[in-house]
């Protein structure tokens, strides 16, 4: 077993952190050439490895997010997406005259009509459609869903919701995209500020992604709980698949079924 093949020992210092406690004769840093050429690569994966954990756990330690050592200093990345959020609006009035400006008065009506200022539980679509939608015939949806997602979909849609046993009053669908474009997610977290649900439910991986970063993918995701990112709120984000998808595949329905089925138990629905 080469000596790169051992799981290297947590480091006390940064020469230890670099170097670990590798025989430089017995592994080709004397000056001479490896016998094997890959046996480089697997030594560097061992130092970086070694290295990245006593970094992470000195930045950790220290709360100017600087270490120094002789010759240098390691300092944390400063991340803006991390920081708190600072609100746009001073008030809620102020943002539901944004709103309704941004998506039209019309569709804003739609989604608010028979609404609680502060629902349950928020069901983030990816785009609303356009405001002629509403003059749809031979539909059998309310607007609201008619204005969310095309005809087949919206009538799946409205009846999951209706089977959560949530009360007309006790939800709102929103959605990433309206007339006035895409938002962006500090825009997102204004309006779960605002609103102030139990719970949002992004519908899809875009909306999944614009909430949760782009790392996460809805595959792994979806049905699981998560502190909204950046906001001080009790309100917990649980991705699911979007309608759409759901309305063409039997097992997608079966699975987001469950998923919904958590999160009436989470608003005692059950």
């Amino acid at each position: 077993m080469s000596v790169f093949d051992k799981k290297p020992l947590k480091p006390k210092t940064f020469q230890e952190a670099l170097l670990g406690e590798l025989n430089l004769e017995s592994v080709g840093l004397s000056g001479e050439e490896f016998s094997q050429p890959e046996e480089k690569l697997t030594e560097k994966a061992v130092i970086l490895e070694s290295f990245t954990r006593f970094a992470e756990e000195k930045l950790a330690e220290s709360p100017e997010g600087v270490v120094a050592f002789p010759g240098g200093e390691i300092v944390k990345k400063f991340d803006p997406s991390l920081m708190p959020y600072e609100l746009k609006h001073s008030g809620l009035e102020s943002w539901q005259q944004e709103q309704s400006k941004r998506m039209g008065s019309k569709i804003w009506s739609t989604l608010t009509q028979k609404k609680a200022a502060k629902p349950l539980i928020v069901f983030l679509g990816e785009s609303l459609r356009e405001e002629e939608a509403l003059d749809e015939k031979g539909i059998q949806a309310s607007l609201e869903f008619v204005i969310s997602f095309n005809a087949p979909v919206a009538e799946l849609f409205q009846k999951m919701v209706q089977a959560m046993k949530l009360q007309e009053s006790e939800y709102r669908l929103m959605a990433i995209k309206d007339a006035s474009g895409e938002k962006s997610t500090e825009e997102l977290l204004e309006d779960i500020h605002w609103l102030s649900p139990q719970f949002v439910v992004p519908l899809g991986a875009q909306a999944c992604q614009a909430l949760l970063g782009s790392r996460e993918r809805l595959a792994s995701v979806h049905g699981k709980f998560f502190p909204v990112p950046r906001l001080e709120t009790p309100t917990q984000i649980c991705p699911l698949f979007h309608p759409s998808v759901i309305a063409s595949n039997a097992n997608m329905k079966k699975s987001t079924w469950a998923d919904m089925q958590k999160l009436m138990k989470a608003l005692g629905k059950t």
